[in-house]
């Protein structure tokens, strides 16, 4: 690899992002902004049950509205000889070890048409399209399909529909389990659980959240009839690559007669990378009509129709010896995947990681993945992590208020240490390297730890409790195996990038161009980042499990190398050399033998001028990495929540935030900083306000607007105080972890650690989520009213 470049902008430099001028001053395109000639308009008629037969559906009426061009049902798309979703739910894949499948049982995909021609399974499925001239003309249309349901029993809480006797979700699922799987060894962990001093026991409830980006789910879908190719424009974060074959799976045609292109995305935080029914209808009806069809969710429509994430019900144990060594963690993990198998990868992913990055010999876990009356749960923020990360770091907190350890000495004792690396868990994955003593020490140092029981006391002269909670956690990323990178250096100047990765917020179109800054030594300005069309984009992955920059820079590094190599060909003909005597150094080909120079914009206009090349040099100076890689990332780190809590009210107030996160090679701390703060705001979301609170009798969701569903907000938060620290990955050809989902996995566990911590001398033990004013006021009151506390 070329020598870095001299310019301030490349790698390790906090550059503002380049995009933000765009997108701040109302530039940005995004997927509703877009309303081609001749739109028209879609509106969706969705379930009112949770579970009901469509005994009948009369759209005469609707038919008859005034600007209605068509409506199609469920029956429709069946007679057309659409598929389902080809959802890839992913119950195993690299660099996760395979479960073990339990006796006798395989994995269970439904069937998940767009619209259901019979069966309903969850309140908003669509079970009906209106297309007119207007939105408003759509709407009014809607509300006057008349649908005959015929209601049949619903379940929304997994324990519930693994209950025997319970109804089915599917006849073909017996007992509502798609997956049944296990990790460990059984023998191994009993045999530990048995010759232990302390054991404690965590049964807890994750609670069910939604991603709830700023920019509500549209789509436009359009159909070429010259040359037959459907077109898809989406608010999707899934990968253009991805997405497209998803589409032609959908419809049944080759996937070079699907176009599907993104535009900027108002956030996405992985609920949004996978295919939702819409996508598939609109292309679908605009062959039909003749005409481009858009559709606008509103904020309501979302939440009904999102996919959700986390629904995890836990039962966990940890076994210690007297000193506190940690012998064995077992427990049962049930994921409520909703009514359609479209992921496992939350359940798969939380499986392997549930002993955290201590050493903890012996592990054993059952997994199921249970059916029930709820949208589909998909990877959110950093899947499956944050969970498996809470239900250790209280198992840990547990022990230590327990039986008499201290917690901070608990966790010092038992985190891998560095001459144990590389350390493989009691599951199999092997963690690559790390410094978590030294990490959780740092973060201690930030949060002065040792200042905290002089701050305790000032606050219960204030009447108030203060609390201190610690999370250490760490991730096993990987995602899609395969990226592509495409450099092009224009005569003019300009650096086009081509890459299969899909920017959603993470300001890829920055840090992916410091890279070439540093590689290349091209200017930041000149970079242009092309990542969201099917028409330039041949092959990648998408963003998702903190894959984007860990594999992007191994494809762009492999990119570059040719792109420089073909130079110095280019450069060796021009200076009458062998290549051998060209170098290369931040932009700049030189001979060695009498120190000639040619910029790299002079090599890319002799190859596109000089006919004197050889042909294979001719053209575009450019070069291609495509790369493979299926092993995984594993970023890690602490965080420390400080809180203060008002007993009379159950209020809690965060008032400190301390975090250290190794992300191996930062190659844009600005950016990093900014990933951090966002994912710690999301991850304290749903230990203190978020839910996706559906009644466990009916099944609907009583969480369906903000009036219901709260959000924190900048005032919930104090400054951070939170460090990148770089320990360079030896799984990586640069050092690279991924850093996108550090402040969201640990935060659950720091944030209910703090706030039990505070109450400890009520009684209090531990306080599920979201940990609401009442519910912690509840907590409280329980305690106090009991004699053993």
């Amino acid at each position: 690899m070329a020598a870095g470049s001299a310019t301030g902008q490349g790698i390790g430099q906090p550059v503002p992002r380049k995009e933000d001028v765009r997108l701040l001053t109302g530039l940005g395109q995004f997927a509703a902004d877009v309303v081609p000639a001749n739109t028209t308009h879609a509106m969706f008629a969705r379930s009112p049950h949770a579970h009901a037969r469509i005994r009948s559906i009369d759209t005469s009426a609707a038919r008859a509205a005034p600007g209605v061009l068509a409506i199609f049902t469920g029956a429709d798309l069946v007679t057309a000889g659409m598929r389902p979703i080809p959802h890839n739910p992913q119950w195993t894949g690299p660099p996760d070890v395979e479960l073990t499948l339990r006796a006798g049982t395989t994995p269970y995909i439904a069937p998940h048409m767009p619209m259901p021609a019979e069966i309903v399974r969850f309140v908003g499925e669509a079970v009906a399209v209106v297309i007119a001239d207007t939105v408003e003309a759509a709407t009014d249309a809607a509300a006057l399909i008349a649908i005959d349901y015929d209601p049949l029993p619903t379940l929304a809480h997994a324990p519930d529909a693994l209950a025997a006797g319970a109804p089915q979700i599917w006849p073909e699922c017996p007992g509502n389990v798609a997956l049944d799987a296990e990790v460990g060894n059984p023998a191994l962990t009993d045999a530990a659980f048995a010759a232990a001093a302390h054991v404690v026991r965590l049964n807890t409830w994750i609670n069910r959240v939604t991603g709830s980006p700023m920019e509500p789910r549209s789509a436009i879908g359009d159909y070429d009839v010259a040359t037959g190719v459907y077109h898809l424009r989406a608010s999707s974060g899934g990968g253009v690559v991805k997405t497209q074959s998803q589409l032609a799976g959908l419809l049944g045609v080759p996937v070079a007669r699907c176009r599907v292109y993104f535009g900027d995305m108002g956030g996405n935080f992985g609920t949004r990378n996978t295919f939702f029914p819409e996508y598939g209808v609109l292309p679908w009806a605009a062959e039909r009509i003749g005409r481009p069809v858009r559709w606008v969710g509103d904020r309501q429509e979302c939440f009904l129709s999102d996919y959700q994430g986390r629904d995890l019900v836990v039962e966990a144990e940890l076994a210690l010896d007297a000193k506190g060594n940690f012998l064995a963690v077992r427990g049962s993990n049930i994921s409520n995947i909703g009514a359609y198998s479209a992921h496992f990868t939350p359940l798969r992913k939380g499986l392997t990681l549930m002993s955290g990055n201590y050493r903890i010999p012996a592990i054993h876990f059952r997994g199921r993945a249970a059916l029930t009356n709820t949208p589909p749960t998909t990877p959110y923020r950093s899947a499956g992590r944050p969970e498996a990360t809470f239900v250790i770091e209280r198992l840990i907190d547990l022990a230590a208020d327990l039986h008499g350890f201290d917690p901070v000495e608990l966790r010092r004792r038992n985190l891998v240490p560095p001459d144990a690396m590389p350390y493989t868990n009691g599951v199999g994955i092997t963690y690559d390297n790390g410094e978590y003593v030294a990490g959780m020490n740092r973060a201690l140092e930030l949060a002065d730890c040792s200042g905290f029981p002089a701050r305790r006391d000032a606050a219960r002269k204030r009447d108030r409790y203060r609390g201190i909670g610690i999370g250490n956690y760490i991730e096993v990323t990987g995602g899609q195996p395969r990226e592509r990178a495409e450099i092009t250096i224009d005569p003019t100047g300009g650096v086009e990038l081509v890459l299969g990765t899909t920017n959603s917020g993470q300001g890829h179109e920055t840090s992916m161009a410091q890279l070439i800054v540093s590689w290349l030594g091209m200017p930041l300005d000149s970079i242009e980042f092309v990542a969201h069309d099917t028409a330039r984009v041949s092959a990648g992955g998408g963003s998702h499990s903190g894959r984007s920059m860990r594999i992007a820079s191994l494809a762009i590094s492999d990119a570059c190398d040719r792109l420089i190599e073909k130079g110095k060909r280019i450069a060796a003909h021009v200076f009458e050399c062998t290549v051998e005597r060209v170098a290369f150094s931040n932009s700049i080909f030189t001979s060695l033998d009498n120190g000639n120079l040619m910029s790299m914009v002079e090599v890319a206009q002799a190859a596109a001028t000089r006919n004197s090349l050889p042909e294979d040099l001719r053209g575009m100076l450019a070069g291609i990495g495509d790369v493979v890689v299926r092993g995984g990332g594993f970023p890690a780190g602490t965080h420390i929540c400080e809180v203060e809590v008002d007993a009379d009210t159950g209020e809690v107030e965060i008032v400190a935030w301390s975090g250290v996160d190794d992300v191996g090679l930062a190659v844009n701390p600005l950016i990093l900083h900014g990933q951090t703060h966002g994912a710690i705001a999301q991850g304290v979301g749903q230990a203190l306000l978020e839910q996706c609170h559906y009644d466990r009798a009916s099944a609907q969701l009583l969480s369906a607007s903000y009036m219901d569903y709260a959000m924190p907000r900048a005032a919930t938060f104090p400054t951070f105080n939170c460090e990148l620290i770089e320990v360079p990955a030896t799984s990586h050809k640069f050092g690279i972890r991924p850093g996108g989902e550090g402040g969201t996995t640990p935060a659950l566990a720091a944030v209910i650690n703090a706030i039990v911590d505070a109450l400890s001398d009520l009684g209090v033990r531990h306080i599920e989520m979201p940990a609401t004013s009442e519910r912690v006021w509840r907590a409280i009151r329980a305690a106090r009213s009991n004699p053993a506390s």
